[in-house]
C-alpha cells in the first residue's frame, strides 16, 4: 500500500468519521436538549476544522 493510497484510505475515514460524528450528537441532541449541547458542540467543531486541515493538507499533496 502506498503512500497514497494510505492518504485517500485517511481521508475516506475522516469523512465517515463526521458524518457518524453528526448522527450521533443530533440523536443525542434530541433525547438530551440541554447541558450537554454545550459540551458536544465544540467537540464536534474542532473534529470539522481537524479534519478539513487533514484533507486540505492531503489535497495540497495530491497535487503537487
Amino acid at each position: 500500500m502506498s503512500m497514497d493510497d494510505m492518504s485517500m484510505v485517511m481521508g475516506m475515514v475522516m469523512g465517515t468519521g463526521i458524518v457518524a460524528w453528526a448522527r450521533i450528537i443530533y440523536r443525542v441532541w434530541k433525547v438530551m436538549d440541554g447541558d450537554l449541547s454545550s459540551h458536544v458542540w465544540p467537540a464536534l467543531r474542532w473534529h470539522i476544522t481537524k479534519s478539513k486541515r487533514i484533507t486540505r493538507y492531503l489535497g495540497l499533496r495530491r497535487s503537487s
